[in-house]
Formats: C-alpha cells, sequence, structure tokens
C-alpha cells in the first residue's frame, strides 16, 4: 500500500516537474519523454532485482549476464504475445470483410 502511494504521489510530482517551464508546444513532447523514462528506469529496475534475485539458483552466474538474460527472454515473450494478438487481429478483420 505505501508503495502504491508513493508512486501516486511521485508520478504526478515527476510530471509537473517534467512540463514546469516548457511552451505549450512542447509539453506534450516534455511529459512523453518522462514517462518513457519512467518506464525505462521502472523495467530497468526490475530487471536488475530479478537477476540479483535468480543468481543463487544459477549457482555461480553473474548477475549481469543472468539478469540480461531474463530481460531478453522476458522481451521475446512479450514479442510472440504481441505476433499472436496482432495475427488473431488480422485474420478477425479478414473474416469481418
Amino acid at each position: 500500500m505505501l508503495v502504491a502511494a508513493g508512486m501516486g504521489f511521485g508520478i504526478v510530482g515527476l510530471r509537473y516537474v517534467a512540463v514546469t517551464g516548457v511552451t505549450e508546444d512542447e509539453a506534450g513532447i516534455a511529459s512523453g519523454v518522462q514517462r518513457a523514462a519512467d518506464q525505462l528506469g521502472g523495467s530497468a529496475g526490475v530487471t536488475l532485482y530479478v537477476g540479483v534475485g535468480f543468481v543463487p539458483t544459477l549457482d555461480g552466474a553473474d548477475p549481469f549476464l543472468a539478469s540480461s538474460f531474463l530481460a531478453i527472454v522476458g522481451l521475446a515473450a512479450a514479442g510472440v504475445v504481441a505476433w499472436r494478438i496482432s495475427l488473431s487481429a488480422a485474420v478477425l478483420e479478414d473474416t469481418l470483410r
């Protein structure tokens, strides 16, 4: 519960800081850059913690290599899921024609 509350306050605060001092035309870009950095930081953190957490089970493996391997496996799995979703959407679109 504390993590959710902290993220709620933190994300709003970061968004405010990201768009303060920019023009209205650049506010969308600033907000998008902030959100992309937020997502990249979160995914890098999760990858690092999962890799470090799995190191004892990999018997002497380097934490960086373990986390990199797990990140590649996760990206490949996400790619397969995205491909299957797009394939299903294409089949559905063809049947509706």
